[in-house]
């Protein structure tokens, strides 16, 4: 009997550049893939401090009742964006973890802390999204 080895969490070294987060990201806007919700967490996210914002934050940003509706929709824009990326979300991770990392819980939980990795800021930034986003300051 054989076991399959386990598969680790992204490193630094397997995220996908800001090169290449920035071409993903143009190609799901191209082809009008990225919803109403998504578009108002990922504003909201860009503009938080840090760039982190929790579950619940998130969820008011997209006008959702239940902050479950924040991993269910984030969700499905990471694994869209897995997609472009040619990228597989380690066994077990979220398919946000392509674009963002959580800190005081699991990404379900009302107050998990999501912080937006700085390669998909850095792609974010340069297709002016959010004018905004190129004045922001962390906290």
């Amino acid at each position: 009997m054989t076991t399959a080895a386990a598969t680790p969490a992204p490193t630094p070294a397997s995220i996908p550049t800001s090169t290449e987060y920035h071409k993903a990201l143009r190609l799901l806007y191209v082809a009008n893939t990225i919803s109403d919700a998504q578009w108002s967490m990922l504003r909201a996210h860009c503009l938080a401090p840090d760039y982190t914002l929790t579950t619940v934050e998130l969820a008011e940003a997209a006008g959702f009742e239940k902050p479950g509706a924040v991993n269910l929709n984030y969700g499905r824009f990471g694994a869209k964006l897995a997609g472009r990326l040619l990228y597989t979300v380690p066994p077990k991770e979220p398919q946000a973890s392509v674009f963002a990392t959580f800190a005081e819980g699991g990404a379900e939980a009302p107050q998990t802390r999501w912080t937006l990795r700085p390669e998909i800021v850095a792609a974010v930034k340069l297709l002016n999204w959010f004018p905004r986003l190129a004045k922001h300051k962390t906290a």
